[in-house]
């Protein structure tokens, strides 16, 4: 397959595959209280993610394995940096520019044990299936070109992935959040998608970038502790 070809085919299939997800899931109910309709979301993200692995496994390379603790603890400290760090740049952007304040991720109004679950678990290995397992494995041949960032080389690959995967959450834009929030989410959620993707091309190892999303959406529960411990 062309080069061409793996972008073209793998953004289409990508793109239909997560809005395959999100369009499916409004027609399976399931009647448990705990279920949320994100949880039916993320488990047909995950069963279409794996059956294009399968189809396309000509053409892509996957591979997961339980990550060593050692090798695991860098890429979670980067993301714990990067996480506050690109909060605190984000806010003061935000008070700069006086764009609108106080919106939050729909996600937040989930009790924390249902975000533990349906978020930190099920969204992050759903995402990470799909757009590193399968997307970033099919642009391989990408890779050999990039840019150094912080003495790093983060290839072509893994920059087209995670733009592709921030680009996915301008399905919120269906919440009636504003352009400020639509942009911020793009940006964080695309620079967490850069530390995913660099850790899965150095190790070879999908478990790297799920490793990396839950520590970011473990980050995303904070508020919620705070809310549910001071009963906000």
């Amino acid at each position: 397959m062309k080069n061409i070809e793996r972008l073209v085919y793998g953004i289409a299939l990508t793109a239909a595959i997560y809005f395959a997800a999100v369009l499916l899931s409004p027609l399976i109910k399931i009647n448990n209280a705990f279920i949320t309709k994100s949880f039916i979301t993320y488990v047909i993200l995950f069963s279409l993610s794996a059956l294009a692995i399968l189809l396309m496994k000509k053409h892509l390379r996957y591979s997961i394995s339980m990550p060593k603790f050692k090798l695991m603890l860098r890429p979670v400290v980067i993301t714990l940096m990067s996480y506050v760090g690109l909060s605190l740049l984000l806010s003061f952007i935000a008070k700069l520019s006086g764009a609108p304040q106080g919106e939050v991720h729909p996600a937040i109004r989930l009790h924390p044990l249902k975000f533990l679950c349906f978020i930190v678990l099920a969204a992050s290995i759903a995402e990470e299936i799909l757009f590193r397992g399968f997307f970033l494995n099919l642009l391989a041949p990408f890779k050999q070109k990039g840019i150094r960032i912080l003495n790093r080389k983060i290839s072509l690959s893994v920059m087209i992935s995670a733009l592709l995967f921030g680009l996915a959450h301008l399905s919120l834009i269906s919440y009636g959040y504003s352009a400020y929030f639509l942009i911020r989410t793009i940006v964080f959620t695309s620079s967490i998608g850069l530390i995913a993707g660099y850790y899965q091309e150095k190790y070879n190892n999908n478990a790297y970038a799920i490793v990396v999303h839950m520590t970011s959406n473990l980050l995303g529960m904070l508020p919620l502790l705070l809310m549910a411990l001071y009963k906000i």
